[in-house]
């Protein structure tokens, strides 16, 4: 018989300089993470373990992950980070909190996996302090859920610390999707030469050229199946095999293979092998125990360990992968389940709860109610530990095990309603795959919709919004007299998606929507009924009628608690803005994301932080527009998106993009039911027109927009179809137009719309009179915070007085409007201030001496912001999802570019430099 073990791995010289690369990384405090995939037997643990004996320097903690853990939340997690939890009290409470919880070794609320995420990251970084480090994790297709998508943020948010993360996969979608943007390398099988050389170097006695390329050939050059054949036959042997045409352990062969060798075995060592494979812990207390119950010899161990199949040390380890899985897949139902009775009766003695009934659910031989009961106390125990993913599994499994039809319909929907909200939208489809709709009453049908539809939504398919609507008013009708809660949620949920895709069909009959939203129940006096009966006043009442029921709604919004505030963003700011109040809209848009910040609700921050940039344009400012969607773009980085690019139509067509790079996003974007980005975008691409003074274009888009109305999303565009209309001398068109805002102004009493009617109404005014129209205008939008149209409306001024003969005060209100819009971003309103101060025969004021904040990336700019504010390291790190350790690297360069040495001198220079915050 040949070598047991491979003296060296031949052929994997560009994979070790890598892996020797990320360790000096991480000695010198720049470290990083590596993924490693390949197919069984590639040499991708040889290769960790290479990395774990060169980890000269560095602590090292190395897990190998199994198949009991997989559905036991953070498992892999705990085991990982345990020997640095000396550093818990370094974390700040809120994230140490979430951590305990997590691992299950504290009480609290649920933590996100991305507030997880920031902790462990904050927690290797302190260790790191006192040394460098490195975490191995092997079999990681094996990883728990949220061990892996933690890991994966870790493994993104790693740079700036002497942290060097190594995972070795197999191909595996869940793997990659969690380690997604991480860097990568493929293990593939050896090339021929190098194959060969491994296969000479391990077996013993003379190989015959010919017979080396055939072993080769057969094993497609993967190492372990090359150990394989050396384990059996010496050179002698695989000669003859091979002029025989006889196959050996190799390839296809090589399960088949370990599967023989099992059954040459006596029957009590198959007994100890087959719980072997079934307890995948190699936990030798729990395979002697389990394995004794079922009256196996003591000799089984012994002949096991000598026949080759497992190597016993501290624990057991099967010779490979396929081993185990030969093993488990040979025995039959009977004897398996068996043994998982022994291993469910073994961890019930030693209470451990969670394997017990993963373990009875494997010995049951058909549908089990208690143990269906067991399964579901697991998952709602890991809800409250924050692992939606793992809540999800575990109801499918009580799904398959629950007799009735309506309790399996109830899990599996449950199941996908975990997946959906984690953010897992194709496991939550394959979950209700299975649910028989014929079995569900009118409730049940009701959640299963909102699931599928929260789906659809995740995937952007909602190109059929008109159907998904109508399904959704109808479930709320069925439910109305039983479920009154659910009717008004579904109600919201299908304003929720007539806001995101503007359903045509909808929107041509939108006083019936709003009548079937007027019509429910029991809507209740909570924040959620006064926005259901703001929305059905704003649709079906007067503007003047509808105000208090709007203020109504706008004050409980605002009295919400934190958590509650981030599950409303969706309407969140839609009786603000519909009263005119763009500021209160940021100000609770800000309270919402600092909310998802300090809970880690990072999908729902992505959505907040969209909607504030969409308000920002309503503003009149692509800058801070442009700020959030880069905090959107680092967001998605961080979650493994794999398009992580954030693009607003509305900020391109401000900036200048011209229309005909912007139409084709528009394609796009409602062709996957963004129908009401589509609407934004050509909104603002009709504003774009005007600042070009191409207003025949812009009015027919702009007039389009107000004919089918849709809430407060049309209400900027009547300012601006005013200045269309008066320069497209369409004076009727725009005194009615400047008629409607000023009741709208009358309503509301906003200084926004104030400012907004006033300006109408001075674009219509003809001679002297329209100056005074101009002067409330300006000290009307003074008193908010919308930058832009602070410079457009001394645009339009400075444009009148030009147009007066009066060029020195037009100076004076054009040079101030180039100043705003060029500040805030505007290009396409700050370059036709420039046009109209060279037609009063006035320069632009030129360009001083180049910014340094111009050389400032988007991260640096962000962090440069806030460390002016005062923010520290820490929370810094916690704001953008990064360590203190990267802050400070980032901030130590900000110092370099901006020429200054300190947080003072550096909010000193930004303040010179017109710098606003993030």
């Amino acid at each position: 018989m040949g070598s047991r073990e491979p003296a060296r791995l031949v052929g994997r010289e560009a994979e070790r300089r890598r892996l020797e690369a990320l360790l000096g990384e991480a000695r010198n405090g720049d470290g990083g993470c590596l993924l490693m995939v390949g197919d069984p037997g590639v040499g991708k643990t040889s290769l960790l373990e290479g990395a774990v004996v060169a980890a000269r320097g560095l602590s090292v903690s190395q897990v190998t992950c199994c198949d009991v853990e997989s559905a036991m939340p953070y498992a892999a997690l705990q085991r990982l980070v345990g020997a640095m939890k000396g550093h818990l009290p370094a974390l700040p409470s809120s994230h140490r909190e979430a951590l305990t919880v997590a691992l299950g070794h504290g009480e609290g609320p649920p933590p996100q996996r991305a507030l997880v995420a920031l902790a462990v990251l904050g927690l290797v970084a302190a260790a790191s302090e006192e040394e460098p480090w490195l975490l191995a994790v092997d079999d990681a297709h094996l990883l728990d859920a949220e061990s892996a998508e933690v890991l994966g943020i870790v493994g993104r948010r790693l740079g700036a610390e002497s942290v060097a993360l190594l995972v070795a996969s197999r191909p595996h979608q869940a793997t990659h999707a969690a380690f997604a943007g991480i860097d990568a390398v493929t293990v593939d099988p050896l090339g021929p030469d190098a194959a060969t050389e491994l296969l000479r170097g391990l077996v013993e006695g003379p190989l015959d050229a010919d017979v080396a390329r055939a072993v080769v050939r057969d094993t497609a050059g993967n190492p372990l199946a090359l150990c394989e054949v050396a384990r059996e036959w010496d050179g002698h042997g695989l000669t003859r095999l091979t002029l025989a045409g006889s196959p050996g352990p190799v390839g296809d062969q090589l399960e088949r293979h370990f599967s023989a060798l099992a059954g040459s075995l006596s029957p009590d060592a198959q007994t100890w092998l087959l719980v072997a494979a079934a307890e995948s812990s190699g936990d030798l207390a729990v395979i002697r125990a389990a394995a004794s119950a079922l009256d196996a010899a003591p000799g089984a161990e012994a002949e096991v360990e000598r026949a080759g199949l497992v190597r016993i040390r501290e624990a057991a380890h099967l010779r490979h992968p396929l081993a185990r899985a030969a093993i488990y897949g040979a025995a039959s139902d009977s004897d398996r389940r068996d043994v998982h009775g022994a291993l469910r009766d073994y961890y019930a003695r030693v209470g451990r709860r969670d394997l017990s009934v993963q373990h009875a659910a494997a010995a049951s031989a058909g549908p089990d109610d208690a143990i269906a009961g067991a399964l579901r106390e697991l998952a709602e125990d890991a809800a409250q530990r924050g692992a939606q993913v793992t809540r999800a599994r575990l109801l499918a499994s009580a799904a398959a095990l629950s007799a009735r039809p309506a309790a399996r319909a109830s899990c599996l929907i449950d199941a996908a309603q975990a997946a959906v909200s984690s953010g897992h939208p194709h496991l939550a489809l394959e979950l209700i795959a299975d649910v028989d709709s014929a079995t569900l009453d009118a409730v049940a049908s009701a959640r299963l919709l909102i699931v599928t539809t929260r789906c659809a939504l995740f995937l952007s398919s909602l190109a059929n919004a008109d159907e998904v609507i109508a399904e959704v008013l109808d479930a709320a009708d069925a439910v109305a007299g039983e479920a009154p809660g659910l009717e008004r949620t579904l109600l919201l949920f299908a304003f929720e998606l007539l806001q995101v895709t503007l359903a045509p069909g909808v929107l041509a009959r939108l006083e019936g929507f709003g009548a079937r939203l007027r019509a429910a129940r029991d809507p209740g006096d909570d924040a959620w009924g006064l926005v259901l009966a703001a929305i059905a006043a704003f649709i079906l009442d007067d503007y003047a009628e509808a105000v208090p029921a709007l203020e109504r709604a706008r004050i409980a919004l605002e009295n919400l608690d934190d958590a509650a505030l981030i599950d409303t963003s969706s309407y969140l700011v839609v009786p603000a803005l519909g009263l005119w109040d763009a500021d209160g809209a940021v100000a609770m848009l800000e309270r919402a994301a600092s909310s998802a910040r300090r809970l880690g609700a990072l999908r729902e921050l992505d959505a907040i932080l969209w909607t504030h940039s969409t308000v920002e344009m309503s503003r009149g400012c692509p800058s801070a527009a442009r700020r959030l969607l880069v905090q959107v773009e680092g967001i998605r980085q961080a979650l493994g998106y794999a398009e992580v690019l954030a693009v607003n139509p509305a900020v391109l067509a401000w900036t200048g993009v011209p229309r005909a790079h912007i139409e084709p996003m528009e394609a796009v974007l409602d062709g996957m039911g963004f129908g009401g980005v589509v609407r934004i975008s050509r909104a603002h691409c009709a504003v774009a027109d005007i600042a070009a003074g191409e207003y025949a274009a812009a009015l027919p888009v702009l007039l389009e927009v107000l004919d089918t109305p849709f809430l407060q999303a049309s209400l900027p565009q009547l300012s601006d179809a005013v200045e269309a209309a008066v320069r497209s001398d369409r004076p009727e068109v725009a005194r009615r137009l400047a008629d409607h805002l000023a009741a709208h102004a009358d309503a509301c009493g906003r200084p926004w719309a104030r400012a907004l009617a006033a300006r109408a109404a001075a674009l219509v005014t003809d001679g002297p009179d329209a100056e005074p129209l101009y002067a409330e205008a300006i000290a009307s939008i003074d008193a908010t915070g919308l930058t832009g149209e602070q410079g457009r409306t001394r645009l339009l001024y400075g444009e009148w007085l030009r147009r007066r003969g009066r060029r020195l005060d037009a100076a004076r209100e054009l040079t101030r409007a180039h100043e705003i819009l060029t500040e805030c971003g505007a290009t396409v309103f700050a370059e036709r201030a420039r046009r109209e101060l060279a037609a009063a025969g006035m320069a632009a004021p030129r360009r001083g001496p180049r910014n340094p904040r111009e050389d400032l990336t988007a991260r640096e700019a962000a962090i440069a912001a806030l460390a002016a504010k005062g923010r520290t390291n820490a929370e810094i790190g916690a704001r953008l999802f990064i360590s203190a350790n990267t802050v400070d690297y980032h901030l130590r360069k900000v110092f370099r570019k901006m020429g200054v040495t300190s947080r003072r001198q550096l909010a000193d220079a930004l303040a010179d430099q017109g710098a606003d915050g993030t």
